[in-house]
């Protein structure tokens, strides 16, 4: 059914598309070894098209909320909406040397769970994770988009993991970081701005874009900086490859903590976009992040 479904999406979007176009399916693998089914649309000469991914368009497909013509409207306004700027960088230029040492940035994702994946791209490991490496693409005003970094990219252009490394963490550190109180982050997605707390105070550690904001575990300054607000050693939970929470050592149980990541990555967190299953340990004095439970 669901093949049938895509079938019929690839021939409606490349109808509504019309001459000067190219319409593919495409299974994209993501993190963790999710398989996403996506709609690739591609104007002719064109080298850089953003994927459609389309199994969500396709389940509302499938039970009846919407027709094959509307999820072909939608699909190619999204393509209109994120597609590359003519003046925009091919693929060409977005893979040559000098502009990976400015775009390289980190990801932090989990070693086990991207076990093969990692044979085919540069990576180190901290405790249970891996650090691995994106090269950030500008697509116009609709935002910055990336790459996973290979090691086939790696050595057609000379690039050693020592200098990768250097210009990851450099740029990574030149997009900036936000720590903020759980509170806060709620009353800026909600609306209403409380100053009212109740028990331990927990910090979202992320990123300025706050995606891949995990990577901030790789700063030791800032680490530092949150022990320093709580004045005691954290535990750190692995929200999602976008943000880590730090909770007060004195103030939490691990197995709660624990409990509360597993609860939290089964109902909220999208597969693709789960970090882990551990609790870890900053030692204010060490300055040393360890797995404990």
């Amino acid at each position: 059914m669901r093949n049938l479904i895509i079938r019929e999406l690839v021939e409606a979007v490349a109808e509504l598309a019309g001459d000067g176009y190219v319409i593919n399916q495409n299974e994209v693998s993501k993190n963790n070894g999710v398989v996403l089914q996506a709609i690739v649309i591609q104007e002719d000469g064109g080298e850089v098209s953003p994927s459609v991914y389309i199994d969500e368009i396709a389940g509302q497909i499938e039970n009846g909320t919407k027709t094959i013509d509307e999820a072909a409207e939608e699909i190619f306004e999204i393509y209109q909406k994120n597609k590359m700027p003519a003046s925009g960088a091919g693929i060409s230029k977005i893979v040559e040397r000098e502009y990976i040492l400015h775009h390289a940035m980190y990801q932090i994702v989990n070693a086990e769970r991207n076990a093969e994946r990692l044979v085919d791209i540069p990576h180190r490991y901290i405790e249970d994770l891996a650090v691995i490496y994106r090269a950030s693409v500008d697509i116009g005003g609709n935002g910055i988009g990336s790459y996973v970094i290979s090691n086939e990219i790696m050595e057609n252009i000379g690039l050693s993991l020592e200098e990768l490394e250097k210009a990851a963490n450099e740029n990574t550190a030149k997009a900036g970081f936000e720590i903020k109180t759980l509170a806060e982050i709620i009353g800026e997605t909600t609306g209403h701005k409380t100053t009212a707390y109740y028990g331990p105070r927990p910090y979202v550690m992320t990123n300025k874009s706050r995606v891949n904001g995990a990577s901030i575990l790789l700063f030791p300054d800032q680490l530092a900086l949150v022990a320093n607000r709580m004045h005691e050693d954290f535990y750190i939970l692995p929200s999602s490859i976008h943000e880590l929470l730090a909770v007060p050592a004195s103030s939490a149980d691990c197995r709660e903590l624990v409990r509360m990541v597993r609860e939290v990555n089964e109902t909220q967190v999208l597969p693709e976009e789960v970090l882990g299953y551990a609790v870890y340990r900053y030692d204010s004095k060490t300055g040393e992040v360890r797995v404990v439970a």
